[in-house]
């Protein structure tokens, strides 16, 4: 087949203009015309031409990252919905960037705008048009050869039952038996509804979005900038500054110390007045969490701002920490079991997208200024009340109505709603075998949970979990990220803030592949993927930076260490904890099991958030080290306890738990059989057996 033939050959004209077709629209997009503005909206923005290389190459390995994630991806999503999404991105930020750029001349914050708009078109492609016109083709090709082999097939089927005579009626009648079995045989995997997705984005962005918010305007550079600690301390001519050092540690710590008594509140609005409303409670708080912040600006001057400093972000870390477990808990109850694990990471996406906008916002020319820093401090008080408004329209969660409330009907109406079909009743005897199976768990609150020994794995496997998030050295990795950007590449300040949103970019990014991967390669392979980069890159991280004074280009690789170690904490650590604490507990110990899981979070982050202001100090870049075992210690756990629950009900999930255990208790019972008894071997052998033949 010569091109000259190919062109002329009927059966593939189709094809050659699906090739023509992508190939113009990857080179003909206005690749190369963004690129070449590139340079001009940076330039515009006020970044230097030295350090434009700082920026240019993360994006450049963003662009790689999302070119070989495609790889995997592109076989599981399928290849026209990323070829699709990559020219809807191209179109809308074609469209943008042509408006923003005009308007920079008038309006000087829109070349951030414009960069945006830039960096996105970028990905669109690396999405879209850059890897999808290669894979796309060969799919046309495979079905013309299964049509021309089908039509083979038909012929040499139509031969041989000619020549066999009567048993021509036999092979069509099982060929029309098979066509119609093959429908039933096709994967049960349920695509959302519209509803589902609005409740799932609209729930997210308002109270997730809040959390991830605040998580960064607290803790943002003017906040925490000398001038700001000057002003506060200037009455305080006593203290030493050991002193003084110990109040700056209290004043960054007390969000997570709010956060963690928060999130003893969990288990008792969850339960008292429901899912949907302990997140309308939250949000009535978010309110007053947002006029104390705003107000604590004009407080400045006064001898009590410290007090009242510290009295705001405690009571927005309340608010974070009933968000941070009440929201997944909701999303986890209302989403279908093949989309379960998916649904829940939005609310750790919003996460980060309200990072990314309190990033945007805080810069000098929009709100990060003195002048600006009520209305910044207030905006999450604005999301607040927009929550407040549409959560009454939202379905409450149909597993409390039914299990916790005994409300079949509005249960029944909830699922309806959620599913977009009448027909809910094989959900309903789903919830039904739920409420008899967890009889023993009933009423479970904090300290029973504590106690109860049935459910002592899995506590356990949540208080790792939370451990290993917190404690794995995210928060190092974070401080050294900037540092390194400052000291060792000469990086200004104001371009810092660009480095620093570039990498909120690359974990959203990370978490929007992640939430595709969720719920077809399984939660225990992320999570030991993600754990095993942070374990690798602990260690090569202070052999860089410990290196990087005798050899100054190793602060380049200990950037690249930097990036793949918030990759690998985002892909597993970060996420994946939350959908666990869903699923591996019944509905009525599940809202206990977040509350401690949340307590032993926050109070981590406290613990080292307080800690880790003297442990830089002390050791320095050997600071990895003291995470390290942290993130081994959850490797082995997770890979010697943790099973698979990945498309599993709840009950066949707690089946499996129990005989993972049981596998655990035999392996432990053998090799230690001199100092336990053999009664008492078999009396717990027996007990396992007993608690996995109550799950069918």
């Amino acid at each position: 087949m010569s091109p000259l033939k190919l062109i002329g050959f009927y059966a593939l004209r189709s094809n050659v203009c699906s090739v023509i077709v992508m190939i113009t629209s990857h080179q003909l997009g206005g690749i190369h015309l963004v690129y070449f503005y590139m340079e001009r909206i940076y330039t515009s923005t006020g970044v230097q031409q030295q350090d434009m290389w700082y920026i240019a190459t993360p994006v450049t390995t963003l662009l790689v990252l999302v070119t070989v994630v495609m790889i995997y991806v592109i076989d599981c999503g399928g290849r026209r919905f990323p070829l699709l999404l990559g020219l809807g991105i191209c179109s809308l930020s074609c469209v943008s960037l042509t408006v923003s750029l005009e308007l920079q001349s008038n309006i000087p914050w829109m070349s951030y705008v414009s960069t945006a708009f830039a960096i996105l078109f970028l990905f669109g492609q690396a999405i879209g048009p850059a890897t999808s016109q290669v894979l796309h083709v060969p799919r046309h090709q495979l079905a013309c050869r299964l049509d021309m082999s089908s039509e083979r097939e038909e012929v040499s089927t139509s031969r041989a039952t000619s020549e066999e005579g009567g048993k021509e009626i036999k092979l069509k009648a099982a060929s029309r038996s098979k066509s119609e079995e093959e429908p039933e045989e096709a994967p049960t995997r349920k695509k959302p509804t519209t509803t589902l997705i609005l409740i799932v984005l609209m729930t997210a962005f308002g109270s997730s979005f809040q959390y991830g918010y605040n998580l960064w305007g607290i803790n943002h550079p003017f906040a925490l900038s000398r001038e700001f600690f000057n002003k506060n301390f200037e009455h305080m001519t006593d203290f030493t500054e050991q002193q003084k050092t110990f109040r700056r540690a209290l004043l960054v710590s007390f969000f997570y110390l709010g956060a963690l008594v928060g999130s003893l509140f969990v288990r008792f609005l969850a339960e008292k007045c429901g899912r949907k409303g302990a997140m309308m409670i939250n949000n009535l708080l978010s309110v007053f969490a947002a006029i104390a912040l705003s107000s604590s600006n004009y407080m400045m001057e006064t001898i009590y701002y410290y007090q009242f400093s510290l009295f705001s972000r405690g009571i927005t870390g309340v608010c974070a920490g009933i968000f941070s477990s009440v929201v997944p808990m909701y999303l986890g109850e209302i989403a279908p079991q093949s989309l379960r694990g998916a649904i829940i990471m939005v609310a750790q996406l919003f996460v980060a997208v309200g990072v990314l906008v309190a990033q945007i916002l805080g810069l000098p020319a929009i709100l990060g200024s003195p002048k600006g820093w009520p209305l910044y401090l207030s905006f999450t008080g604005i999301l607040a009340i927009f929550q407040l408004f549409l959560l009454p329209s939202f379905p409450e969660s149909p597993r409390y109505l039914l299990i916790c409330k005994a409300d079949e009907k509005k249960a029944r109406q909830a699922l309806r709603m959620l599913r977009g079909e009448d027909d809910v009743e094989d959900e309903i005897e789903d919830l039904h075998d739920e409420d008899m199976a967890e009889m023993p768990e009933k009423d479970m609150d904090i300290f029973k949970l504590l106690v109860f020994p049935d459910l002592r794995w899995q506590l356990l496997t949540v208080i790792m979990l939370m451990i290993g998030r917190e404690l794995s050295g995210i928060n190092a990795a974070y401080y050294y990220a900037e540092l390194l950007y400052v000291n060792s590449t000469g990086v200004t300040t104001e371009t810092l803030r660009y480095l620093s949103m570039a990498s909120t970019v690359v974990v959203i990014i990370t978490l929007i592949i992640t939430i595709f991967l969720i719920d077809t390669v399984g939660r225990r392979t992320l999570l030991l993927t993600g754990l095993g980069i942070c374990c690798i890159t602990c260690i090569l991280l202070t052999m860089c930076i410990e290196l990087q004074s005798t050899f100054p280009w190793m602060s380049y690789i200990s950037m690249v260490m930097i990036v793949i170690f918030i990759t690998g904490h985002v892909i597993g650590p970060s996420p994946i904890p939350d959908i666990f604490v869903t699923e591996l507990f019944f509905q009525s110990s599940r809202s206990s099991a977040f509350a401690i899981g949340g307590f032993v979070e926050w109070l981590c982050s406290f613990c080292s958030g307080f800690a880790f202001v003297y442990i830089k100090d002390t050791i320095g870049a050997y600071c990895f080290f003291v995470f390290w075992p942290f993130c081994l210690a959850n490797f082995i756990y997770v890979f010697k306890v943790i099973p698979e629950t990945m498309n599993k009900s709840f009950l066949e999930i707690r089946r499996v738990m129990t005989i993972h255990v049981l596998k655990i208790v035999l392996r432990k019972s053998k090799g230690s059989s001199k100092r336990m008894s053999r009664r008492a071997t078999q009396r717990s052998i027996k007990r396992n057996k007993q608690r996995a033949s109550m799950f069918p």
